[in-house]
């Protein structure tokens, strides 16, 4: 019984061995991915001409800002185009002014009687042709409803100013209330903005009193008063309608809103010269 053990001990010398070769087998997969690595090499080599490809892109825009050079230099010839065009309208202006014989007496309306002097009587006075007209302006660069609620309310109470001038109620400062229309409507032209609606219904009805009372109170003594007022309604209404379209076709037109601005500063300059007039005389 003791000696059969032995040979037990000597089967398992063998199975030690058999290992040995397993540990030799993953040699060679370690070898195999050193080519693997070396594959990527040549993958790098790739990118470089790329890198060389964008130098002409950027080569390109050097001549795209060189075109916006004579761009620039266009704009000065437009720059000089309205220098000779103010001066014509500065003449204007002043022509006007330079036109004022005897406007003091503008008022002294004599010819027909009746209808026809009714509709000449505004049209021939010189300070009512440019106050009337001032009005027109200054509802058409208002816009909207004003354009026929401010001419409106102005003949409105022009009528109710000439039935005071044909009953002889006097109206203390008339021909100053006049003037002063002018003046003030023409600085509103030249400064060629849109007034307060309100201010411009308030400012139309005051002076409208004064251009009716001296309508009124020159009615030839031969005429019908309602005949005659109707005339001068009427007169003062196509002077209006005058006034809107010069206001509305300046919108249109380049440079239009400063040609109004430079006759609203003529008519500005004819009141401060009418209100000169009666204060010296």
């Amino acid at each position: 019984k003791t000696q059969n053990p032995k040979p037990k001990t000597q089967n398992p010398k063998p199975k030690t061995q058999n290992p040995k070769p397993k540990t030799r087998n993953p040699k060679p997969k370690t070898r195999n991915p050193k080519p693997k690595t070396r594959n990527p090499k040549p993958k790098t080599r790739n990118p470089k001409p790329k890198t060389r490809n964008p130098k002409p892109k950027t080569q390109n825009p050097k001549p795209k800002t060189r075109n916006p050079k004579p761009k620039t230099r266009n704009p000065k010839p437009k720059t000089q185009n309205p220098k000779p065009k103010t001066m014509p309208q500065f003449l204007i202006a002043l022509s006007l002014v330079m036109l004022l014989p005897d406007l003091a007496a503008a008022h002294t309306f004599k010819g027909e009687t009746g209808f026809v002097s009714g509709i000449f009587h505004p049209v021939l006075g010189f300070d009512h042709l440019l106050a009337m007209l001032s009005v027109g302006i200054v509802s058409a660069q208002i816009g909207g409803r004003s354009i026929w609620t401010v001419p409106l309310t102005f003949v409105t109470v022009m009528g109710l100013g000439g039935f005071l001038g044909m009953q002889n109620i006097p109206l203390p400062g008339v021909e100053y209330g006049i003037a002063a229309s002018v003046l003030l409507l023409g600085l509103a032209v030249a400064r060629g903005k849109a007034i307060n609606p309100f201010l411009a219904h308030l400012g139309v009805a005051f002076f409208g009193v004064f251009h009716g009372h001296a309508h009124g109170a020159e009615m030839p003594a031969m005429a019908s008063p309602l005949v005659f007022s109707m005339g001068f309604l009427l007169g003062t209404a196509a002077i209006h309608l005058t006034g809107v379209s010069v206001g509305l076709v300046a919108r249109l037109i380049k440079n239009g809103p400063q040609t109004l601005r430079y006759f609203g500063a003529g008519i500005a300059g004819i009141g401060v010269y009418i209100l000169h007039i009666l204060i010296k005389f």
